[in-house]
């Protein structure tokens, strides 16, 4: 089974900072033209999760770089995931927020927002990006000033690897939706959902409605419209030992269309950071794996399975949720 190697997440590293002025990370730093003020970095802290603010910016170009050559062992086909917001007063045009890599605006990456709203970037690296100097900024048209703060809560760079070492006794498996109660012995159809599952809950306002594949119940996800109307997975609820490491799969399908960008994800709660995403596309399935380790059984309290901004009104079916204790061993 394929899982991801996590070879840098942001929120480990902020963990061990102090709130205030963000002068410790070498890798992450500043940055503007030479004839242009450079932005304020900050670590900010709401509800005991920390992020990076990037305030004080009057231009395009002013954001924050990110240094991969500081960053051991990337190898060609790591990916890297950003998350983040942008600050409650942005102006109500239209803008987007990119990525650009040091290589080129052909390795540009474009996500056009609203006020208020989060993002999500994902690239795969190319070889030559190994060594190279991404930076993270808006551009907006429309205004003469554009001021509004970039909030960057989470950067993961992650391996696809292979799991070697599940473990064979059917005991290590905590949850499966294939064996919840709650969920088999509940009729299926229009109007019968898992308000009384005591491992899952509704994200948001969606409809939730059982139906049958195979010989289990899953569960269908309808009536969306917002990008955290989803599934939650309730991780105080399953009595996950903080010593030992857990694989949650997600597998589902899309049902009916999905427009350009859309993509499925794992979003930690409290955190809001995704954790594993994928493009999706109309009818087409999907696959959802992640490994939680001790700082997020410390941590969080739900894993939310859901999508980002594009795909906010996406429908989709979940035909299982596994999730299984496994050993911290990979291989290379």
């Amino acid at each position: 089974m394929i899982v991801m190697m996590v070879l840098f997440d942001l929120q480990e590293k902020l963990e061990r900072v102090s709130i205030g002025r963000l002068d410790s990370m070498h890798y992450l730093q500043p940055i503007a033209p030479p004839s242009q003020h450079l932005p304020k970095l900050t670590v900010e802290e709401h509800d005991e999760v920390k992020f990076i603010s990037v305030s004080g910016r009057t231009k395009n170009e002013q954001g924050i770089s990110l240094s991969l050559g500081d960053i051991p062992e990337l190898r060609q086909g790591d990916r890297i995931t950003i998350t983040g917001r942008v600050a409650r007063g942005a102006p109500s045009t239209s803008w987007s927020l990119a990525l650009f890599s040091s290589v080129g605006e052909s390795n540009q990456l474009v996500q056009h927002l609203s006020p208020k709203s989060l993002f999500t970037l994902t690239h795969v690296l190319e070889e030559i990006e190994l060594e190279a100097i991404f930076t993270l900024r808006t551009v907006q048209w429309g205004d003469a000033i554009p001021a509004m703060d970039i909030f960057v809560d989470s950067i993961l760079i992650t391996r696809a690897r292979e799991m070697v070492t599940f473990l064979k006794d059917e005991r290590e498996v905590v949850y499966s939706l294939q064996t919840d109660d709650y969920i088999q012995w509940t009729n299926i159809g229009v109007g019968n959902n898992f308000e009384s599952s005591r491992f899952l809950q509704r994200s948001g306002r969606p409809t939730l409605t059982l139906f049958r594949t195979g010989l289990v119940h899953g569960i269908h996800v309808t009536n969306r419209n917002k990008d955290f109307d989803g599934v939650d997975i309730l991780l105080e609820r399953l009595g996950l030992m903080k010593g030992n490491e857990y694989h949650v799969q997600v597998t589902g399908r899309v049902d009916g269309d999905a427009p350009n960008y859309a993509q499925i994800m794992f979003q930690s709660v409290p955190h809001f950071s995704i954790r594993d995403n994928q493009l999706i596309y109309s009818n087409e399935p999907f696959v959802l794996n992640h490994t939680l380790r001790r700082s997020a059984l410390e941590k969080w309290v739900m894993l939310r399975i859901t999508t980002n901004l594009p795909g906010a009104k996406v429908s989709f079916f979940i035909d299982s949720i596994d999730i299984r204790r496994v050993e911290s061993i990979y291989e290379f």
